[in-house]
């Protein structure tokens, strides 16, 4: 029996997705992201929801931020958690399955996985529009994406039961100064293209 592919829902494609690729595709930024989701339970979707919420100039309260993750919770916990499980178990592989087979089921539920966070990112999206405009006489390091970055970090971390010493240590550091660097640097790319499209 063939199994049947369902169709990709339309509301999938969101602006946050497209974000998240260009963004994920940036150097550095994949082996950061699973740094942070190793060191402190991070979610890397809430994490690009709240950077992209920063590139947007919104405000992004703590608050905000709770609800949101809130929102996710058994999404994460009941379906991407449980996938992500089965496909780092399934990489040292069933020696009576046999490698070849064992690798391409594991692929099957990789894409899933994948699937599964896409589905959390059009949640997310939605949530975007909820969030007010970043107030232009605030303190300009408030509506940055180090702030946001930070913000995002503590809740995890205290979320999990780190010690927020943990933020301090020399990896979580590295990564977290980098994730700063390419957000930033995505949106001035998308300045300067606009810009420059502006005199055409």
């Amino acid at each position: 029996m063939t199994p049947l592919t369902p169709s990709r829902p339309v509301e999938l494609d969101t602006s946050l997705w497209r974000y998240a690729q260009t963004l994920y595709r940036r150097q550095g930024v994949s082996s950061a992201c699973l740094e942070l989701q190793s060191r402190i339970g991070l979610d890397v979707c809430v994490l690009i929801f709240a950077l992209y919420a920063t590139h947007g100039h919104r405000a992004l309260s703590p608050e905000a931020l709770a609800n949101a993750d809130k929102g996710l919770k058994a999404w994460r916990e009941q379906v991407v958690l449980p996938l992500r499980q089965i496909r780092q178990a399934m990489k040292l592989g069933v020696h009576e399955v046999g490698s070849e087979l064992n690798n391409w089921v594991r692929e099957q539920v990789k894409i899933t996985e994948l699937s599964a966070e896409q589905v959390a990112i059009a949640y997310l999206d939605r949530q975007i529009v909820c969030l007010p405009n970043a107030n232009e006489s605030q303190d300009m390091h408030l509506r940055g994406f180090e702030h946001t970055l930070q913000c995002v970090l503590a809740h995890f971390a205290q979320m999990n039961g780190h010690l927020l010493g943990t933020l301090e240590v020399p990896d979580v550091r590295i990564a977290a100064e980098l994730l700063v660097g390419e957000a930033e640097g995505l949106q001035h790319a998308e300045a300067d293209e606009i810009s420059w499209d502006s005199k055409d």
